[in-house]
């Protein structure tokens, strides 16, 4: 058994530090966002749908880049609807909506790992699921999707432009992206500010079955994962069998000691198996 395997064991038997089921502090709210208040708790997705920029995308990017585009695409999306089942088991066991995307390193596959999870929970019924790109230092979310646009994330968390003028309705049912376009350097400041906070509460819709996903910078290479953590529920870890190292790994699950981790996404596998697996 690879050294990457034998980690990934000691992370599915407990032996990383990781506690499980950490009870998380409720997202208090301390500001006034316009957007949030311009909206009622009931019907709040409808009311992000509206205001959302409408975008068609485009079906040779996304096959460019390996996203899951339709409920029947076949290979990939088989791993990702396993991977989808496993997730809605634990959040709704757990009463979470709130579920955060890292990985170690970069070249993990997060991205990818986030999108295509994001867009598989959207084919579930009555599943609204919000995609928001918070790797502030290195966005990429919107070159996977062919994504263009003047503002992004970080416009609207530095105070210039509304949430209207950033949030995106791709021609995907139940789903809703928030991309960045722009790097930022202080991302940890932006992901702790009190703007953040009311943006989390604005996406995060207690009385229907939204989800919001947040692909997050690798979690070695800053602090940004353990600034946001209090406003996300769980935390999914992205491995790459080829890049991920051993010692890396035991760092992360050193940090994430008092975060619910959700599971490990083995990518980039060796075996015959090229899907992704989940631990």
């Amino acid at each position: 058994m690879s050294q990457i395997y034998e980690a990934l064991q000691k992370v599915k038997t407990g032996q990383t530090g990781s506690a499980p089921n950490v009870a998380r502090k409720p997202l208090m709210r301390r500001g006034t966002d316009t957007a949030a208040a311009a909206m009622s708790m009931r019907g709040r997705d409808s009311g992000l749908s509206a205001m959302a920029r409408r975008i068609v995308l485009d079906a040779e990017t996304l096959q460019n880049h390996r996203v899951v585009a339709s409920s029947d695409t076949v290979g990939t999306s088989t791993a990702y609807k396993m991977l989808r089942t496993r997730v809605l088991q634990r959040m709704r066991a757990n009463a979470w909506n709130r579920l955060a995307i890292s990985s170690a390193r970069p070249s993990a596959g997060k991205t990818l790992t986030a999108i295509n999870t994001a867009i598989t929970l959207s084919f579930e019924p009555n599943q609204m699921v919000i995609l928001a790109d918070l790797d502030l230092r290195r966005p990429s979310m919107a070159g996977y999707l062919g994504i263009e646009g003047e503002y992004g994330l970080c416009d609207y968390l530095r105070g210039d432009a509304p949430l209207e003028k950033v949030i995106v309705k791709p021609d995907l049912e139940r789903l809703l992206i928030l991309p960045n376009f722009r790097a930022n350097q202080h991302s940890a400041e932006l992901l702790s500010s009190q703007r953040m906070v009311d943006l989390v509460e604005t996406l995060t819709d207690p009385a229907n079955s939204t989800t919001v996903i947040f692909d997050l910078p690798p979690l070695l290479d800053a602090d940004d994962v353990l600034a946001f953590s209090p406003l996300f529920d769980a935390l999914l870890m992205v491995v790459s069998q080829s890049e991920t190292r051993r010692l890396d790994l035991h760092k992360s699950f050193e940090l994430l000691h008092d975060i619910n981790v959700l599971g490990v996404v083995l990518n980039k596998s060796r075996g015959k198996d090229e899907t992704p697996g989940y631990y």
